[in-house]
């Protein structure tokens, strides 16, 4: 189980609904990288808790209410979308990047800020090479790791079989599987340093104990 995974979303429209004068609405399409994928019921899931409502935010801020809600979502030739209602004349706090809500509408509709993400929990992933889960415990996960270079020059990918979407958020710069892959091989390192009295792969880069070193692009080295 892996606590947080990012799925990338792009801005594709910004409208206005002809009965809703007060509220400005954005048509994301989520936009899955190639190491980590979405199993076809996940994607039905995904769509169904979207309908349901999750908070839009930005920068993955959740210590802060959210400014805006999806209200719909949909599968199109097999690609996920989604519906987010935001409302108009919104004062912000300090600690928002802008204003209000019409000064977001405005960076939205006039594409200054086209990317999103949608921030999972409670994934399990599932290596599409051997069909066993990710776990940061050696002994019950498979040898591969996301990103990692095969012998025959594949990539080691996961598929995601159940995840709770959390929030929506969008972000300055846009989500690649390079982030997702930073994070869960952290945490795999983080559990092995474990077994040497070590709490935080932070302690690792500072003492030094070791050097983790995976043959692929994505790769990330300590």
């Amino acid at each position: 189980m892996i606590n947080t995974l990012k799925l990338a979303a792009i801005l594709k429209k910004v409208w206005h609904h002809a009965t809703k004068f007060n509220s400005a609405f954005l048509e994301l399409q989520i936009a899955p990288g190639e190491i980590f994928q979405i199993d076809r019921t996940m994607l039905n899931q995904l769509c169904e808790q979207l309908k349901q409502g999750i908070g839009l935010t930005e920068c993955g801020r959740t210590d802060l209410l959210p400014y805006g809600r999806s209200r719909d979502a949909r599968i199109e030739n097999g690609h996920l979308y989604t519906t987010i209602e935001i409302l108009k004349g919104l004062k912000l706090g300090g600690r928002h990047s802008y204003g209000s809500t019409d000064d977001l509408i405005k960076v939205f509709n006039t594409g200054l800020v086209r990317d999103f993400f949608i921030g999972l929990g409670n994934v399990l992933c599932e290596c599409n090479i051997c069909q066993k889960p990710f776990s940061t415990y050696a002994d019950e996960r498979c040898v591969h790791l996301p990103g990692e270079k095969n012998e025959d020059n594949s990539f080691a990918t996961y598929k995601i079989k159940e995840a709770r979407a959390m929030i929506v958020s969008s972000v300055g710069v846009k989500v690649t599987d390079h982030e997702n892959i930073e994070y869960i091989r952290s945490l795999v390192l983080d559990k092995e340093l474990s077994d040497f009295g070590m709490v935080s792969a932070k302690e690792a880069y500072l003492k030094g104990p070791r050097i983790v070193t995976l043959s692929s692009p994505y790769r990330f080295d300590w």
